[in-house]
């Protein structure tokens, strides 16, 4: 596991937790208002510490000493206080010393957030990742608001195989933090294929609700960030014929629904095209209306394909007002890969006539493992708005690569 900027983590965190638990045993309300205040009576030990628990939180410096004192003072009469514990552990300077007291004192308490991120600190600086992630599980659990320091972190260490493996069941036992993390870092370009392999380990075992919740995201992101191979995985978690999704077929609620992310059929709005699926028919198929204002050039509609080499039929019915300058409109397949994209077909102008029914056929050649098959769509600028229909569409392999 890549090792954690530790030093760095602990003292950001640190200050962020300040103040939400420094002084919640407070034996009453004195002490919880101004443990400055009660520190001054007599035999209020809880009261010193929480006042020097307190501005060893705000990041103020502690006289070791005094501080040391209190938390002896108050565990002799506590042996399990854990905010004395705390305060000792933060006043202790041998490094085993410190340890011995975090872990003794996250037996104590689980709720205790420096004391999670010590124990954390230790477990990152020995790259135990299943140590890191427990540590980190009970920090964020009690002390969500963290999750702005914590998240980038975890985001640098996704690259570890090892420590993937280790936060793969917290997601699928459901802790709390973990829905915002795979979000977190699956908009970030560089970790959106590792949080995904984190998900795709969970594979069905991850509740239908949370997958609901990510995946269609995650999809998207992936594809986003060229994390090709991650596409399939995460679709079968939404269907179980990820295949005819990925083949693209026909339009229909399922290929068109947006559960999928961008692996289904996308239709493109924006501020001269206007494209949307029409309700389904008796066959259960869906049409595409398009609507282009004067001037409009660009993509109405695509659909991210996985179709494996060889040929391939495209039919579809088109239907456009008649007007004297016909508009254009052509399908595009584009060969995608990292960082790369290269047009391998394009038809001619399928609005060149009034309502027709079309037959492409194309190829799909070796070496071309992920496709974009796109609808453009031109309007002249002097030309009046256009209205297309298109229905009955279908795309299906017609004979292997030989």
């Amino acid at each position: 596991m890549s090792r954690l900027p530790i030093k760095i983590a602990y003292g950001t965190i640190a200050v962020a937790l300040a103040g939400i638990s420094m002084i919640a045993t407070a034996g009453n309300s004195l002490r919880a208002r101004s443990p400055q205040v009660a520190a001054m009576l007599p035999g209020e030990t809880q009261a010193r510490v929480a006042a020097f628990n307190k501005l060893q939180g705000s990041g103020k410096k502690v006289p070791a000493k005094a501080a040391a004192a209190a938390a002896k003072d108050a565990l002799r009469s506590n042996p399990l206080d854990s905010p004395a514990l705390r305060l000792l552990m933060d006043a202790t300077v041998s490094p085993a010393g410190k340890l011995e007291l975090a872990e003794l004192a996250g037996r104590v308490s689980k709720r205790d957030g420096r004391i999670r991120l010590a124990l954390f600190e230790e477990a990152a600086r020995h790259n135990r990742p299943k140590q890191v992630l427990q540590n980190l599980d009970a920090l964020l659990r009690v002390t969500p608001e963290s999750q702005t320091q914590v998240f980038p972190m975890l985001g640098g260490v996704l690259p570890s195989e090892d420590f993937r493996a280790h936060l793969s069941p917290y997601l699928v036992k459901r802790s709390p933090w973990m829905l915002d993390f795979v979000l977190f870092a699956a908009n970030d370009g560089k970790s959106a294929g590792h949080i995904a392999d984190v998900v795709i380990r969970s594979g069905k075992s991850v509740d239908r609700r949370d997958a609901a919740y990510i995946v269609p995201h995650l999809i998207s992101r992936t594809i986003e960030a060229g994390e090709y191979s991650k596409v399939r995985p995460l679709v079968s978690m939404m269907t179980k014929s990820p295949d005819d999704l990925l083949a693209a077929g026909r339009w229909t609620n399922d290929s068109t629904d947006g559960k999928y992310g961008l692996a289904a059929w996308q239709a493109v709005s924006n501020a001269t095209t206007s494209a949307s699926f029409t309700s389904r028919n008796e066959a259960g198929n869906r049409g595409l209306s398009v609507y282009a204002s004067s001037g409009a050039r660009g993509i109405a509609a695509s659909k991210f394909l996985l179709l494996k080499p060889g040929s391939y039929e495209l039919i579809q019915e088109a239907e456009v007002a008649e007007m004297a300058r016909a508009p254009s409109a052509q399908w595009q397949l584009r060969c995608i890969s990292s960082g790369k994209s290269e047009t391998i077909w394009t038809t001619d102008n399928f609005l060149s006539a009034d309502r027709r029914k079309i037959k492409y056929l194309f190829t799909v050649p070796a070496g071309c493992p992920q496709q974009m098959l796109e609808l453009d769509v031109a309007v002249d600028f002097e030309a009046p708005p256009v209205e297309l229909t298109i229905d009955d569409f279908r795309l299906r392999r017609v004979s292997a690569a030989t």
